[in-house]
This record gives structure tokens, sequence and C-alpha cells, in this order.
């Protein structure tokens, strides 16, 4: 998603389910915000299916192109 210019909605450290998919945006997004958060994931969808590859080594736009997730978790 930070491809699509769009931050994280992370919410469970540490993560119980390895790679969850949780968001849970706050109440300060409007209704158009998530909708457009919907269609970039709805994107990421058609790309995970097309080309697999590229959204397993995402982001490719981003500062931070990868973090290792290792270190959020207190277990490791």
């Amino acid at each position: 998603m930070a491809d699509f210019s769009f931050h994280l909605w992370s919410s469970h450290h540490p993560f119980v389910v390895p790679e969850p998919f949780t968001i849970e945006p706050t109440e300060s997004y409007s209704k158009d915000e998530l909708d457009e958060y919907l269609a970039g994931l709805e994107k990421v969808v058609e790309e995970a299916y097309k080309d697999p590859e590229k959204v397993k080594n995402a982001p490719y736009r981003s500062v931070i192109h990868k973090i290792d997730p290792s270190t959020l978790d207190p277990l490791h």
C-alpha cells in the first residue's frame, strides 16, 4: 500500500498470526478516505493475481522498502 501513498493501518503487535492483515482505521477517517484505501487494496489484489512476485517484493516507491519483521516480534 506504500506504493499507493497509504500507510499501514497496523493493529496487533506482537503478531499472533504470521503476517496478519488486520486493518483497523480510526474514527477520524472519512468515508471518501476509506473508499480510496479500498480502491488501493483492489489494485493490489489485481496485481497479486497478475504478478505475485511484484506484490511479494513491494514496496518499490517508498523511502523505506522493507523492514525486518522479526524486530517487531518479542519472541525472536
